[in-house]
């Protein structure tokens, strides 16, 4: 055949399998959506199969998948995690992290290991203030209104109930799973009981008699006082580091370590945020909260290498990014972050999939307000409201490499806390696992 035929039948060829571009507009992307999406029956999706969750199976593969949620007091939220969670567990998953105080999630491991729901009952999160020290006033002013309260009493419920059908479903596996709280602790002073149960049963030797006597709370110690000394303390346990672990074994001094270093940072962050509330110092304070937590991931990560990990917490703070979100809509223009989530620490340094839950409509509620209880309406100017319409309940890979993909890599607003944020969503989520409507805890669903 001639050369000219040839090259003319190859250009030919070129030109019909190239790809007409697609014009990636709003109308595209809910094509794409509909095209590719999981819908989820609006009944029965917290009893989903597995074959309804195909599309999670990059994150079964990752090391670390991050489960965020919008709002912290929605009760769809538990399904949401359950369905994941129940997922993921049967893939190897043991170790969940929870934003919660690191105190706390100690109290919660011990309860899935022995399954006495009475450490539930020492868990600052849930009400129990018996390791608040009573010479000094350690109460956030946000948590000041946490009382026995109706909705309190619903969330802490809703809390327990779903960490029961979790240890209830650890008992089908041979190795359980493991609890841990990667956050400060918002009521500083548990890690004191913590720490004093490990060193118990070995008080009587002179290295662990003296760690007892620079543990000692000192009467009418500010907060930085008590950080300063607590810091001579972590500074005591690493030099005699070889010593104690002849008596108290090597786990169990990088336990002590750990738990020290988190009363550090839990009142210094305190000291930072809630002196001045939403002014310099606050957001001083919740800047130093992230890069707390971020460093913790190579100096203190409770789980052990190459175990499979699930963090659970709000949206922001399980970002693969963070800094360029904003607490605000983008009409607002208000400031973004600015610095980065402890979720984008997570996803530098280890294979990490990110799923964040996202809703259109329902109520949501305000722990502080003496009514607690809102409606949150559909809103034709958030992202959420282009899902709708394709099903209540939906899983979305957003690393999809189809170019319609692509329209979520503008910013957007979005729901948090049942109010506006905004930014690009495609650069701090993997999935969004959307569902239409939600109900706020003590409310009927």
């Amino acid at each position: 055949m001639h050369r000219s035929v040839v090259v003319g039948l190859s250009l030919l060829v070129a030109v019909a399998c190239q790809q007409v571009p697609v014009e990636v507009d709003e109308e595209s992307f809910i094509a794409w959506v509909e095209d590719t999406a999981a819908v989820l029956d609006g009944d029965a999706w917290p009893q989903a199969d597995t074959a309804d969750l195909d599309l999670l199976e990059r994150c079964a593969g990752a090391q670390v998948v991050m489960l965020g949620e919008p709002d912290h007091y929605i009760a769809e939220k538990y399904d949401y995690r359950r369905v994941v969670i129940r997922y993921l567990v049967q893939r190897g998953f043991r170790w969940i992290g929870m934003e919660m105080g690191y105190s706390d999630g100690l109290r919660v491991d011990n309860y899935f290991e022995t399954g006495d729901p009475t450490y539930l009952d020492q868990v600052a999160l849930y009400g129990y203030r018996g390791d608040v020290r009573p010479d000094r006033d350690d109460t956030p002013w946000t948590f000041a209104a946490l009382t026995d309260t109706p909705f309190q009493q619903a969330f802490v419920e809703a809390e327990k109930s779903f960490l029961g059908s979790l240890r209830t479903a650890s008992e089908a596996f041979e190795d359980r799973l493991h609890w841990f709280g990667f956050d400060i602790d918002p009521f500083p002073g548990g890690g004191y009981a913590d720490l004093e149960g490990l060193l118990q049963p070995h008080k009587s030797d002179p290295e662990v008699a003296a760690v007892v006597t620079r543990l000692g709370r000192v009467p009418d110690e500010t907060r930085l006082e008590e950080a300063d000394r607590l810091e001579a303390l972590n500074g005591f346990l690493e030099k005699n580091a070889q010593d104690l672990e002849k008596v108290l074994g090597t786990d169990t001094v990088v336990e002590a370590i750990r738990i020290v270093g988190n009363l550090i940072e839990s009142l210094r962050f305190r000291d930072l945020a809630y002196e001045e509330p939403f002014g310099s110092r606050w957001l001083e304070g919740l800047q130093y909260r992230e890069a707390a937590l971020i460093d913790r991931i190579d100096r203190n990560w409770p789980p052990p290498e190459g175990a499979r990990v699930i963090l659970m917490g709000h949206n922001f703070h399980l970002s693969e990014s963070g800094a360029d979100l904003r607490s605000g809509s983008l009409a607002e223009d208000g400031p973004t972050l600015g610095y980065p989530s402890f979720g984008s620490g997570v996803a530098e340094r280890m294979d990490t999939c990110t799923i964040w839950m996202l809703y259109d409509n329902g109520t949501s509620a305000n722990a502080l307000a003496a009514d607690p209880y809102f409606e949150v309406a559909s809103d034709s100017q958030r992202v959420e409201h282009l899902f709708r319409d394709v099903g209540p309940v939906l899983i979305i890979d957003l690393t999809d490499d189809d170019e319609r993909a692509g329209w979520l890599d503008r910013e957007f607003n979005f729901i948090a806390n049942g109010g506006p944020a905004s930014g690009p969503l495609r650069s701090q989520t993997d999935v969004i696992f959307f569902v239409e409507e939600v109900h706020a805890v003590g409310t009927s669903g």
